[in-house]
């Protein structure tokens, strides 16, 4: 009981206090049990205890159900009574090997009293508690229960009552038979009862106020009303009003944070009541919930890139787009490109070469931007990266890349108009590409330049996307805009400005040789993305994928030809080739396979003998409310960034040792698959895509971000901050 500090609010709790003193009177001894009868009529309530059942059945649970009808004006209380009053106890007394459960709690109400709020009953309260049977009960024998019941009933004045009730049910070898008339009282209540469902839940202790935040809500129409009953004192301020906002499945509840509370609050527990109409008729539905010190409650927050303001946003993706630039992915890429400026370096169509680069790499990323906008407003869980979680396009992306580096080595001879045309379109690194043929060569050149750019993610970036993505669809276009032109300005710079082209080799032999070993990164490109296939679907979807790498050769070899005959085959032959990249995702065994991957937050990247262990909401929120360190790794096999981080830093004995010494848990999310989790947890510290590093030291101390670029010593000094 917790008495307010101003002499003004005194008044209300004299009841109380006066019911509390009575409570604690020395009474008789125990009543006989013998006398005791299953209904009772007390100051102001009358109490009956009944069974669901004719008879027990052993081995088989029953209920057994009080019904408290409450005179009108008076009420009596829920497990938490609020700011006053005192819970309804059931103490049972069995025969040996009967054990009761906990007590079933209906939907309680708010019962407002003066400037207090207190949860409770008022009319009638159906409390049940489900019994066990021992599986030895001798059929025939009855079974003799008996319940002392103390609560406190409540108008102007509170009143301690308590009774003893018995009942004595006969037992039979079975079937289980439901009463024919307390079945329906039963049921009834069974619909009060709240449920407990497997929601996303969370906490943000943001100083007086608390947010609470609830995702995967079943609700069948609009949200009218949603009230949430804490389950312990202590938390929030009952009496203080409680506002909510609900779109997509997903409530956000503020909530008034109580005075005594501890300055760090663990897990919240408690029973959210939703109303709502689904349009046939109010409906009221109670959720249990538990949400611990977590992302999700301050989820649209975007903590650490929502104050960003647009220029800042705009200048961030600007310097991520030159530096992606020299990201591993797209090297390969850049490096024939500047072959070709190399060749035509200070002739007077370089500019405009520069210039259909550019507009390649600008419409992709505007189209990319475009994509994902539509896609988070349908209320898909998308980012940065997205479309490499689907292996159809992880598969032609593969084949692609095998395409390019055939060509860079020499080995696919185009012939023809239609040659020409189609080596135009691939690159313009080749010899005899001008006129329109070289400009259609540089913008599908940026083009490819963009698509291979998606699995890395370079400084500067994370921070402008995930503020791109939270905002409207104009400023999202405008950050995206920035970061395509610093993607594109260096070839854009070197076009434009004749003096820095004394600055690149002059052509030569050289640049035929540089042009073949291309080819081995395009390869290499290929097999990191047949590996990502592997991890997405499983090792069965190689054989169709790589016999189709196969077919697109052969159909690449027949482009040679000019007759129609083989032509037909060439056509053929790149059909079936996109026939087998999309088999292992059409096909049944493949669906499932991709479904089995998805939502884990662990797919193929977490080795289970490992240092790491898969990444969970629940469990992260428990060890962040414990205190404990934690190290969060966001990775997907189709981040490059992220494997080199992994090679380079996170997997050196160093840093083992350091997470082991130190107690930290090392937990790592594998998004090389669409995980609603993971997208969640990224969006919260206002990410698009990964990597995402992050530290909690312990010890209620701030979660730290690491740079996506790690090194050993990075890491180190990072973890040499923790608690442990």
């Amino acid at each position: 009981m917790r008495f307010p500090s101003s002499l003004s609010r005194l008044l209300p709790w004299l009841p109380t206090c006066l019911a509390l003193l009575l409570s604690v009177v020395p009474q008789a001894g125990p009543r006989a049990q013998g006398q005791a009868m299953p209904f009772a009529r007390t100051g102001h309530v009358s109490v009956e205890l009944s069974a669901d059942v004719e008879a027990a059945v052993p081995g088989e649970p029953f209920r057994l159900g009080l019904r408290q009808t409450i005179d009108e004006g008076w009420h009596t209380y829920w497990r938490n009574p609020g700011d006053s009053g005192a819970a309804t106890r059931l103490e049972w007394h069995l025969p040996p090997g009967v054990t009761a459960g906990p007590v079933l709690w209906p939907l309680p109400e708010a019962i407002p009293y003066f400037d207090l709020m207190n949860y409770g009953y008022e009319g009638e309260a159906f409390l049940m508690t489900e019994l066990a049977m021992p599986a030895d009960w001798p059929a025939g024998k009855p079974v003799e229960i008996g319940v002392t019941v103390d609560w406190l009933v409540c108008s102007d004045v509170c009143i301690p009552e308590s009774v003893d009730l018995a009942i004595a049910l006969p037992s039979t070898a079975g079937p289980v038979r439901i009463h024919p008339m307390n079945g329906l009282a039963f049921e009834q209540a069974q619909e009060r009862l709240p449920r407990r469902l497997k929601l996303d839940a969370s906490h943000a202790d943001e100083g007086d106020t608390i947010t609470l935040a609830v995702d995967g809500l079943p609700a069948q129409g609009r949200i009218d009303d949603a009230y949430f009953f804490a389950g312990e004192a202590g938390i929030i301020r009952h009496s203080a009003p409680q506002t909510f906002t609900f779109e997509d499945g997903r409530l956000v509840l503020t909530l008034e944070r109580d005075a005594d509370a501890t300055d760090t609050i663990g897990s919240v527990e408690g029973l959210l009541v939703l109303h709502e109409d689904p349009g046939d008729g109010p409906i009221e539905q109670g959720l249990l919930i538990t949400a611990g010190p977590g992302t999700l409650a301050s989820r649209t927050a975007t903590a650490a890139s929502g104050d960003l303001p647009l220029w800042q946003a705009a200048l961030f993706a600007f310097l991520g787009g030159l530096i992606l630039n020299l990201m591993p992915c797209v090297f390969p890429v850049l490096s024939m490109k500047a072959l070709a400026l190399v060749r035509h370096a200070g002739e007077p169509g370089a500019l405009r070469q520069g210039l259909a680069y550019a507009a390649g790499v600008m419409l992709s990323f505007l189209s990319l931007a475009t994509i994902l906008i539509a896609m988070k407003a349908g209320g898909a869980a998308v980012g940065w990266g997205f479309q490499l979680q689907s292996p159809l396009v992880v598969a032609l992306l593969a084949y692609l890349m095998v395409t390019v580096g055939l060509w860079l080595a020499g080995a696919l001879e185009l012939g023809g108009s239609l040659g020409g045309r189609l080596q135009g379109g691939l690159m313009n690194a080749g010899s005899g590409l001008a006129g329109r043929e070289g400009h259609a060569g540089s913008f599908f050149t940026g083009v490819l330049a963009v698509i291979v750019a998606t699995p890395c993610t370079a400084p500067f970036m994370a921070p402008a996307l995930g503020f791109a993505l939270t905002r409207d669809a104009a400023t999202a276009l405008a950050v995206f805009a920035a970061l395509g032109a610093g993607f594109a300005l260096p070839f854009l710079l070197l076009g434009a400005v004749p003096a820095l082209s004394r600055l690149l080799p002059r052509p030569g032999a050289w640049m035929v040789r540089l042009k073949e070993f291309m080819a081995f990164p395009m390869f290499a490109t290929a097999a990191w993305l047949v590996w990502v296939l592997a991890l997405q679907l499983g090792a069965a979807a190689l054989l169709p994928v790589l016999l189709g790498m196969v077919v697109l050769g052969l159909g690449l070899w027949l482009l040679r030809f000019t007759r129609v005959l083989p032509r037909a085959l060439c056509a053929l032959a790149l059909a079936a080739a996109l026939a087998l990249a999309a088999w292992p995702v059409l096909h049944p065994a493949g669906r499932s396979a991709a479904a089995a991957g998805t939502g884990t937050g662990t797919q193929g990247l977490v080795d289970p003998d490992g240092p790491a262990r898969p990444f969970d909401q629940a469990i992260l929120d428990r060890l962040v409310a414990d205190g404990r360190p934690v190290f969060v790794n966001m990775t997907a096999a189709w981040c490059i960034t992220c494997l080199v981080n992994e090679e380079t830093a996170l997997s050196s004995k160093a840093v083992e040792e350091a997470i082991a010494s130190r107690g930290i848990t090392y937990m790592k999310g594998d998004w090389t698959n669409a995980d609603p989790a993971i997208t969640a947890f990224l969006e919260y510290f206002g990410r698009s895509g990964v990597p995402l590093y992050v530290l909690y030291p312990g010890k209620d101390r701030k979660p730290v971000l690491l740079p996506q670029i790690l090194t050993e010593s990075i890491v180190l000094d990072a973890l040499s901050q923790t608690a442990g």
